[in-house]
């Protein structure tokens, strides 16, 4: 990494053109890059940026077709959201793909390949937890509604420019076994995707997640299609989501590829993000 993040991105950004569309009262900001047989939708996790997939996608558009979205700001809930991304797929002529998600991201993947199996080529989970119903009855015992009520009020009172240093304190904490460079990169990581942050995208992104605690879980049976067409990547220094929580989404899918153990924590996958695209790209060569 000897560039920056913002080095990096900007570079991206000078031969990459983000798009923009109204889709049925949603709004769309995203990228639809890259060639291949194999569609990829990416569902970013809880910072919402869609810029974050950008390494994936300097690493896999040449063999893959990519679609990568900002969340649409006017869906309500995640119903909204998933029905949203269906609807782009359709509007860039993609019948169905295999679909990629981080943190919540992972959890809005599995909502869409539960709700749209003729849509979903295959799963690809990072840094994420089961939607299931003991994952969900898990997070409601420490994210309550009492706390999500004085979360929603904190970031509506309190000076954002306050808020996002104690934003950034939090996800630090969560870095694990990380190198000098690697924390350089995402301090940068982190100034650069806050830098034009807002109350109203965190408050956003934060409804986001609770909302998911309040979804209809999904079971093994749900994704018993996607058989041979999963692939689970995990790190056990993880403290977002427990390591209960990761056995519970390693025995719903079946016949999922498992890798474990990765050194990072829950940031790995923008810490790491060679290490990922390469496990990313070896698992659709193996699968499709």
């Amino acid at each position: 990494m000897d560039q920056t993040y913002r080095e990096r991105l900007e570079a991206f950004l000078s031969r990459h053109t983000y798009r923009d569309c109204r889709l049925e009262g949603f709004s769309f900001h995203y990228l639809c890059c890259g060639s291949g047989e194999v569609a990829l939708t990416l569902f970013v996790g809880g910072l919402g940026k869609s810029q974050l997939w950008f390494p994936y996608i300097e690493e896999l558009e040449n063999d893959y077709r990519i679609l990568a979205m900002d969340y649409p700001p006017e869906a309500r809930t995640n119903e909204e959201v998933i029905y949203a991304v269906r609807l782009l797929m359709e509007h860039e002529g993609i019948s169905s793909s295999v679909l990629v998600g981080s943190s919540i991201g992972g959890y809005l993947a599995q909502m869409f390949a539960r709700e749209y199996p003729s849509c979903t080529d295959g799963l690809v989970l990072f840094s994420t937890a089961a939607f299931s119903a003991s994952t969900q009855s898990e997070l409601r015992r420490s994210y309550t509604r009492r706390r999500e009520l004085l979360t929603v009020s904190v970031i509506r009172t309190v000076p954002y420019f306050l808020l996002k240093k104690v934003r950034i304190r939090q996800l630090e904490k969560s870095w694990k076994e990380i190198t000098p460079q690697e924390r350089a990169y995402m301090k940068d990581l982190l100034k650069e995707v806050y830098r034009g942050y807002t109350a109203r995208q965190d408050l956003y992104m934060t409804r986001r997640f609770y909302d998911m605690l309040r979804q209809r879980p999904a079971g093994r049976e749900d994704f018993a299609y996607l058989r041979g067409k999963i692939l689970i990547r995990l790190s056990d220094q993880d403290t977002t989501f427990s390591r209960r929580m990761q056995k519970n989404l390693i025995d719903m899918m079946p016949g999922a590829v498992i890798e474990n153990g990765v050194r990072g924590g829950h940031m790995a996958t923008m810490m790491r993000p060679g290490e990922y695209a390469a496990a990313l790209r070896e698992f659709l060569e193996m699968a499709f």
